[in-house]
């Protein structure tokens, strides 16, 4: 059974550690095959995905993760003593771990309830004032 034009002319494309199967984007910068319009269309949706979890959110998804854990390590060990096998009680716990991982991991919004309300930017007056005041009270004590 021989190979097709496809296969050889995919097989022969070289690759960038990119997608082989569409056609590359050419950079303006370096002119050089950067990726493909697909990868192109992938990546602006995971850039949509938020990413940011507040601090009261890092506080509960911490918890919830130690409870799951706690609970499962206790189930499983209760699990395994009574029918006298400890292969069960890695697998309880392990089960725990990936429900933990799933519910703490990825940023819900239940994680990003209270965000932080950060100070309004204070415009520069002057050209001079560029430096931090520490830095400048800095210079005048060496002087």
């Amino acid at each position: 059974m021989g190979l097709s034009q496809h296969d050889v002319s995919f097989r022969d494309r070289k690759s960038n550690g990119f997608c082989f199967l569409f056609e590359p984007v050419r950079s303006k910068l370096t002119n050089r095959s950067i990726f493909c319009i697909h990868c192109a269309k992938m990546l602006s949706i995971f850039k949509s995905i938020p990413t940011h979890m507040d601090y009261k959110g890092q506080k509960l998804a911490e918890q919830i993760f130690q409870g799951i854990i706690l609970i499962s390590a206790v189930i499983g060990f209760v699990y395994g003593l009574i029918i006298e096998q400890f292969g069960w009680t890695v697998y309880i716990v392990l089960a725990g771990f990936a429900v933990s991982c799933v519910l703490t991991l990825p940023p819900w919004p239940m994680y990003r309830k209270s965000p932080l309300s950060w100070q309004p930017v204070v415009p520069e007056t002057s050209g001079e004032s560029s430096q931090k005041p520490q830095e400048s009270l800095k210079k005048k004590k060496h002087k």
